[in-house]
């Protein structure tokens, strides 16, 4: 019984951390696409965030993607509902929810304060 828990135990470590490195990754495109935007990702820019919106499990990384292929110097009103879900999802990672709240309030660009939260999205990416 023992070895039953145990080995549950490392299965369930494996694929949450395996879920979790994959979320980490794809915060880390979106963060650096977001870091450079200027009004609309650029068209290769948008094929990332295809790529991400096809191959991703989580529906907050869909509906983020998904969001930025639709950036034209804001949010659109279609998309602003969806990302505002992302926001008030407590079971999401506090990352996804800042990322959802950045592309709901930007304006043509990130503001400095966004600028210093993708940052340190991409930083930890690299770290973990």
């Amino acid at each position: 019984m023992l070895m039953k828990i145990f080995f549950l135990f490392v299965v369930l470590s494996f694929l949450f951390t395996n879920s979790f490195a994959g979320n980490n990754e794809s915060v880390k495109t979106m963060a650096n696409i977001m870091m450079h935007l200027n009004h609309f990702p650029s068209d290769s820019e948008k094929r990332q965030l295809m790529n991400l919106r096809n191959s991703s499990d989580s529906e907050s990384i869909k509906v983020i993607a998904n969001a930025m292929i639709n950036l034209q110097h804001s949010a659109s009103s279609r998309d602003k509902p969806l990302l505002e879900k992302v926001m008030k999802d407590s079971s999401a990672p506090q990352q996804i929810r800042d990322l959802a709240s950045i592309i709901y309030n930007i304006n043509h660009k990130p503001s400095n304060s966004d600028k210093q939260k993708l940052s340190t999205m991409i930083n930890f990416a690299d770290n973990n």
